[in-house]
């Protein structure tokens, strides 16, 4: 790891203000494509974008591309764990995140795949947000929320083997 992979680590865990910055950053396409012509950060994914249907359903069908060819003939159940991104930022980031996850679920549900959706779930909630850490990773009540849904959904397809 080099120094400044280090650097970078250490303030990950241990400042909150790197975090609230690199969220910044990440978040304003201005600071985003400075920073990202600066070297200071990777683009690791392709940005939701803003009222353009036909260009999130392109981002939607190459996520469902490459998860089509495991299903193969199988019956394979996809756990749909939400963006935070859907309950936070911009309206208009919001809205777009959305019209993705819904594009992508219903290209899955269209191939025959059983999608384990958790947005509904996570909207149950009063606080939508208390199922991640800071940094964007599930936490407990995260990972609790997932294995009741998947374990519901899973129950049927249980039951047809026995």
């Amino acid at each position: 790891m080099t120094t400044a992979q280090r650097l970078k680590t250490f303030l990950f865990e241990n400042s909150a203000a790197y975090s609230a910055i690199a969220v910044a950053i990440h978040r304003q396409p201005l600071l985003h494509d400075l920073a990202l012509k600066a070297g200071w950060i990777m683009d690791v994914a392709p940005r939701v974008p803003l009222n353009n249907v036909e260009k999130t359903n392109d981002i939607a069908l190459s996520s469902a591309e490459t998860i089509l060819p495991l299903a193969n003939g199988r019956k394979i159940v996809i756990l749909l764990i939400p963006s935070r991104a859907l309950w936070m930022g911009e309206q208009a980031q919001r809205e777009g995140e959305r019209l993705l996850h819904d594009i992508f679920a219903e290209i899955l549900r269209r191939h025959g795949l059983l999608v384990v959706d958790l947005k509904a779930d996570v909207e149950k909630s009063a606080d939508r947000l208390r199922f991640w850490y800071r940094e964007g990773h599930w936490n407990r009540a995260g990972h609790a929320l997932a294995a009741q849904a998947l374990a519901a959904a899973l129950q049927p397809v249980s039951s047809e083997r026995e």
